[in-house]
């Protein structure tokens, strides 16, 4: 606008202000109300509604609907007789889908605009579009049965249901009705313009959602806004709640304890991960969320334990809480125990940490002196333990019954040990792992000696390292010898003792039913100790053998004698030739006791060659056959086509084995294998 412009508006504004001024000077009370309420009315329209025009689009376009609406509202209680604000609010709703609300705003600026008004035919025009667009358009998602409405909203993604939800009040009224697809919500941040449409669409679902996961998000904007939603304590149902780093640049410490604070109620798990700038005190999350069930917990700070509020000490503060996660820099043993003290109920406790300071000797006290019910106890590991609802371990006072610990520096072997020998009594599962390369306290173990402790109820031993040593394998050698149930065992071991060796070679002849030898090699073993120990395997059901040396065509030759193994894996094994793999199947087809059902081959050397098809497919036994990253030609393929009819197979699975020339056979082995009842699985 121009000076001159600018001029002659301050001029007429002065004008009408006159005007009304005037009227003071008759006297005449009437004449002064009729001239001041028309100066008025001549200041609004001319001024403060095109303001109001300008900010409600301005809000209509950022997806700021109720706020546009807002001014369109105001618009028409300051100047009933002005056309501008129905035709600012009919714009809004029908815009958005809500034609029958456009055509009553429309309706009513009609009755009350003058028909002289310079805006009125333009309002009639828009009153008969939207008369049009609701009488002809038929909207089909707010007429669907819900049932059938979750199923289409099943097979969208996330970001699409998202745009959904701001097409119209319609779809959204709908659309949030499916309360069982707004169980689990994650929210993404994309960097595209769908992440504002996602903010304001999360409000409208509130009530219903009960899961709710943030990502990382780098827009501060965004996550003070999201901030504000779980501030407002709106999420009155909410059970599950995952905030990442990025969600913490913004939030202050009080303002995280104000959320807690509003969700405690019905806040069930919890997953906090804090990034390196910012963490909060895991006491305050303990002490505010009384009915927590889970808890993983991320820091790369180190875990301190405060009790400056006598409140947070003065007893128990988690009696819910059974699932416990921790991954930390750095703490020690009693900081670790004064705080899982404040949980009696735990039953799952896992501690992950890369510090370099040793966690502490426990002395005579172990994890389960605070946390009696305790069942599956986790240090630097989650590997080797079962994936299960914790809510149905059992309540008792036995003892932790899985355990997997992996060694480092602060896992020190000498205290961590003892966790294992006070668990004697009641562990059903164990896995032992020890990566480090260097751990200046393995060699100086003084704890009870193994020998003295029985482990009863230990079915399964896993056992790890990779580095030589006689101190761990001893100690796993008497625990072996010492598990009269041991039924499963696992070694990934290049460097095993002699000790271990004879131990191993006892519990397999007697009592070891599923095997796992990875990376396996005793000191002073022969090859044909391992002939002879694969075909003595009368008692083991399951054996797997991976990237094991020993495994040539003389050891897989006398494989083929043990008859009880019924589910076979052979992994990364390169000393296998197409000739060995043929004489194998051959072997185990002539016997006709053999027991072999599901036959697994990951990464061989060997080639599935026409003749070790022929002799493949007459193994009566076999009923599952997975080949996994093998070599596989045109040949073999048009062997499975022409030997699919005589084989007992019901499962053929084939993962990243089939070349491009293969491709053209493809449809044929799908279609053959199809006919004959033979289940193809291919990718």
């Amino acid at each position: 606008m121009g000076e001159s412009e600018l001029r002659l508006q301050h001029h007429l504004w002065r004008k009408r202000v006159a005007k009304g001024f005037s009227a003071v000077a008759s006297g005449n009370n009437k004449d002064i109300i009729g001239r001041s309420t028309e100066s008025l009315d001549e200041l609004m329209e001319k001024h403060v509604l095109p303001l109001l025009n300008i900010r409600s689009t301005a809000y209509e376009k950022e997806g700021m609907l109720s706020r546009a609406l807002e001014d369109a509202m105001c618009m028409i209680q300051y100047v009933p007789t002005s056309a501008s604000g129905y035709l600012r609010a009919g714009s809004i709703h029908r815009t958005n889908g809500w034609a029958d609300t456009a055509v009553d705003n429309f309706k009513q600026g009609l009755k009350t605009v003058s028909r002289y008004h310079p805006q009125y035919h333009e309002m009639q025009k828009e009153h008969d579009k939207a008369v049009y667009r609701a009488q002809s358009h038929f909207d089909i998602v707010p007429n669907l049965p819900l049932d059938v409405l979750y199923k289409v909203l099943v097979c969208l993604d996330i970001e699409r249901v998202w745009i959904c939800l701001t097409v119209s009040q319609r779809w959204c009224k709908q659309i949030s009705q499916c309360g069982t697809w707004w169980n689990s919500v994650i929210v993404t941040q994309t960097g595209t313009d769908l992440d504002q449409a996602v903010c304001n669409a999360i409000p409208l679902v509130k009530n219903r959602i009960q899961h709710l996961k943030f990502t990382n998000s780098s827009s501060l904007d965004l996550n003070r806004r999201y901030l504000a939603h779980l501030k407002s304590g709106a999420f009155t149902n909410i059970k599950t709640l995952s905030l990442k780093e990025g969600f913490f640049q913004t939030m202050e410490a009080e303002e995280f304890a104000i959320i807690l604070w509003q969700i405690r109620n019905t806040l069930t798990s919890l997953k906090l991960v804090f990034g390196p700038s910012k963490s909060y005190n895991l006491l305050t999350v303990l002490a505010i969320c009384p009915n927590l069930e889970e808890l993983f917990y991320t820091t790369p700070g180190d875990i301190t334990f405060t009790d400056k509020n006598e409140n947070y000490v003065s007893g128990v503060v988690c009696k819910k809480l059974m699932n416990l996660e921790l991954f930390y820099g750095g703490t020690n043993y009693n900081v670790l125990c004064s705080h899982i003290a404040l949980c009696p109920n735990l039953r799952r406790l896992i501690l992950m940490s890369s510090s370099a300071q040793p966690l502490g000797d426990p002395g005579n006290t172990t994890f389960t002196t605070y946390c009696p019910k305790l069942k599956i106890l986790g240090l630097n590991c989650t590997e080797g333990l079962p994936v299960m609802n914790v809510s149905k371990l059992t309540a008792d006072k036995s003892g932790v019954a899985y355990m997997s610990i992996e060694f480092n520096h602060h896992f020190i072997w000498y205290e961590s040990a003892r966790h294992i020998e006070a668990q004697s009594h009641s562990i059903q599962q164990l896995r032992i792992a020890h990566m480090e390369v260097h751990d200046q306290f393995r060699d100086s173990y003084y704890g009870p000696h193994p020998s003295l402790c029985t482990y009863d109820k230990l079915r399964v031993i896993r056992y790890a390292s990779y580095r030589p040593s006689s101190i761990d394998t001893s100690f796993v050698s008497t625990i072996m010898q010492n598990s009269p149930s041991l039924s499963e065992l696992s070694l990934s071991c290049p460097y095993g003792t002699t000790q271990l060796r004879s131990v191993f070679e006892q519990s397999v002849q007697k009592q070891i039913q599923t095997l796992t030898l990875n990376a396996v090699s005793f000191q002073k073993t022969t090859i044909s100790w391992y002939k002879n120990l694969l075909s003595s395997l009368w008692r083991v059901q399951t054996l797997a053998l991976g990237d094991c040396i020993f495994l040539d065509d003389n050891a897989l030759s006398s494989l083929a004698e043990s008859k009880s193994v019924q589910h076979l894996i052979i992994a990364d094994c390169m000393n296998i030739s197409d000739a060995g793999l043929t004489e194998f199947f051959k072997k185990i087809a002539l016997k006709r006791s053999h027991q072999l059902n599901i036959l697994e081959l990951d990464n061989v050397s060997a080639s599935l060659t026409i003749s070790a098809i022929r002799f493949l497919v007459k193994i009566k036994s076999l009923r599952t056959l997975s080949i996994i990253d093998c070599t596989i030609d045109p040949d073999t393929v048009n062997g499975l086509i022409g030997l699919a009819p005589y084989s007992t197979l019901k499962t053929i699975e084939i993962f990243d084995c089939f070349p491009a020339e293969v491709a053209a056979t493809w449809a044929d082995l799908v279609y053959t294998l199809k006919r004959n009842g033979i289940t193809l699985v291919i990718e």
